[in-house]
């Protein structure tokens, strides 16, 4: 994830990909981010093994977990998704195979098997996961480093500056896309000795999004004397597609996020405020609420996920649950809702991710240990 941080650090509202806080407060487009969890760190019982949860018959509620997988991670700082859904990386304290103290890493599960996967990384966040679990790529300071999860080898992939670079990994891990300053560099890997292409941009870029439609386009956020402008980059080419104003928004270190299909895209602010955008009609969508979420994740098909609270009264009772919504890019319609499971007691340090298509959700809770999947018709 992209970038990997500390996801409940985005926002300060309920979340996909983050954290979560108990009401969801007006976005304003000032504030510090919020405090990592300051819950003492304590060594907890191993995991039990991986369990299915019986999946409810269509009543209309929100869906129950197809499955769930057991965690031997504590204190989660940020997790990453392959874009197959396959793979999952967690940031966190854990055991290295045959250690007996926990440590600060990144390690990866299958989630077929429900068992860990690769070598872990010494870093505090997992990067962008190529499909299949081949390999994660990561900003060490000024270096782009592409990890190969099956040996753990790492190779130093590009340079670029530790304070304005950026950099994006294709989902099948074969290309990789640098930009600092004015300039965009398309490397294909694993690299074959030939020269990179690059491009000049005609202003400095502020952000990159993920590379999407099967490889071919990447989104770049440019600003000059107050403008934001967002262009689409064939990835192939090199060349500018299209270019769509986004006014003079206040913008996040890596602001922009769209979908495989290049519809749903989500423009964040330095406070976690974000703008949903229909990439397709060059509009921000309309809908109740759309402007007044965080933690907003495109997804293709023209859907976006988020978490809310639903509030219900029963015999003069007022409860709250939390679910996950996968709901329409232009009318904010539900399309599904998705019961977090009881077991999950604090809704601070849950993280959400899809996988690209998103037929796959999958939510990690830090006081369960639990990753629990659910698999969408």
């Amino acid at each position: 994830m992209r970038r990997a941080t500390r996801t409940a650090n985005w926002l300060t509202s309920l979340v996909v990909a983050s954290g979560c806080s108990q009401a969801p407060p007006a976005a304003t487009d000032a504030g510090a981010p919020p405090a990592q969890n300051a819950a003492p760190r304590v060594d907890r019982p191993a995991p039990v093994p991986p369990a299915k949860t019986p999946q409810p018959a269509n009543t209309g509620g929100p869906l129950r977990p197809t499955r769930t997988v057991p965690l031997d991670v504590q204190d989660v700082l940020a997790i990453s998704l392959s874009p197959d859904g396959g793979t999952l990386g967690l940031a966190g304290r854990a055991r290295p195979a045959g250690g007996a103290e926990l440590e600060h890493l990144s390690v990866f599960f299958d989630l077929s098997t429900g068992k860990r996967t690769g070598v872990p990384i010494k870093l505090d966040g997992p990067g962008a996961i190529a499909s299949g679990g081949k390999a994660t790529a990561y900003a060490d300071g000024s270096k782009v480093v592409v990890h190969e999860l099956a040996t753990g080898a790492a190779t130093e992939a590009a340079q670029i500056s530790s304070t304005e670079g950026r950099f994006s990994f294709a989902p099948d891990g074969r290309l990789l896309v640098t930009a600092s300053k004015t300039k965009l560099a398309f490397l294909p890997w694993p690299a074959d000795g030939s020269r990179p292409l690059e491009v000049e941009t005609p202003a400095p870029v502020l952000g990159l999004s993920r590379v999407y439609l099967q490889g071919t386009r990447v989104a770049a956020v440019h600003g000059d004397a107050g403008e934001a402008v967002l262009r689409v980059w064939d990835a192939k080419t090199g060349k500018p597609l299209e270019t769509v104003p986004l006014g003079r928004p206040k913008l996040a270190r890596d602001p922009v996020q769209v979908a495989e299909d290049g519809r749903a895209m989500i423009v964040t602010g330095p406070s976690g405020r974000e703008a949903l955008w229909d990439l397709g009609e060059k509009r921000q969508a309309e809908w109740a609420g759309a402007k007044l979420r965080t933690g907003l994740t495109p997804l293709a098909g023209g859907r976006v996920l988020y978490t809310e609270a639903e509030v219900k009264v029963t015999g003069g009772q007022v409860a709250s649950a939390m679910v996950v919504v996968v709901a329409d890019l232009r009318t904010g319609e539900a399309v599904h809702k998705l019961a977090i499971p009881p077991g999950v007691e604090s809704f601070v340090s849950i993280y959400v991710a899809a996988s690209l298509d998103g037929r796959r959700v999958v939510l990690v809770s830090d006081d369960s240990h639990m990753a629990y999947i659910w698999d969408l018709p």
